[in-house]
């Protein structure tokens, strides 16, 4: 099966910046993303680095401005294409109980990031990050690099099965967890090829990583 999925370029990926990636503050997803990008093995990712949340009952830290910088540092010295956002504020809501058997109450929160791009080429950053804030969903998915027929199947193109839908001895494997979760019924086989060569390649190189990302049912 074609994906028609381009070649992608490839960057020098030295232990020293797999380490400094592993011991950064990311979270494991972006850590994985950045990895798989710079070794050609995804056309580009978003990065949001989360920086606070405040609530009513108090702010929650994600990171500390030192950490932040070390990230940006990070990204910044990648070695492939990035953009990187100004700090936004966005405005959200949560529900909560003042105690047990009262009425769920909706309070406001307001959470910090900065949203960040990473891809193997300029032509790919500049693809994905006119697309982001777009409704085009076959865009988004395809600029991510998640196989055609899979984005087809998510957009309602194809036929579309969930990872539940697999056999069951596919869905046992760790691989799954490196797939998106909207398969086609077609060629999901060759959809899976994708999420394999991608799991093996942090297995190898990332093996803490590979492990964390399994635990928390990592996804595209």
């Amino acid at each position: 099966m074609n994906f028609d999925k381009p070649k992608e370029e490839k960057f020098e990926l030295s232990r020293q910046f797999i380490e400094a990636v592993e011991k950064s503050k990311m979270d494991p997803n972006d850590k994985a993303n950045l990895l798989l990008v710079k070794a050609g093995l995804k056309p580009a990712a978003e990065i949001e680095l989360e920086i606070s949340l405040k609530t009513e009952e108090g702010t929650r830290r994600y990171l500390t401005e030192d950490e932040l910088q070390e990230v940006v540092d990070l990204i910044k010295k990648s070695g492939i294409p990035f953009k990187i956002g100004e700090r936004k504020f966005i405005q959200g809501s949560y529900s909560t109980r003042e105690a047990p058997g009262k009425p769920e109450i909706k309070k406001s929160s307001i959470g910090e990031s900065i949203q960040t791009f990473v891809a193997s080429s300029q032509g790919k950053l500049d693809a994905l990050a006119k697309v982001w804030n777009t409704e085009d969903e076959e865009a988004i998915g395809l600029a991510l690099g998640i196989p055609k027929s899979a984005v087809e199947a998510f957009i309602g193109k194809r036929n579309a099965m969930s990872l539940y839908d697999l056999p069951k001895d596919i869905q046992n494997k760790e691989t799954a967890a490196f797939l998106t979760p909207t398969l086609s019924s077609d060629n999901w086989q060759e959809e899976i090829k994708e999420g394999k060569k991608r799991a093996d390649f942090i297995k190898k190189i990332c093996p803490n990583l590979y492990r964390e990302l399994i635990e928390r049912g990592s996804g595209e």
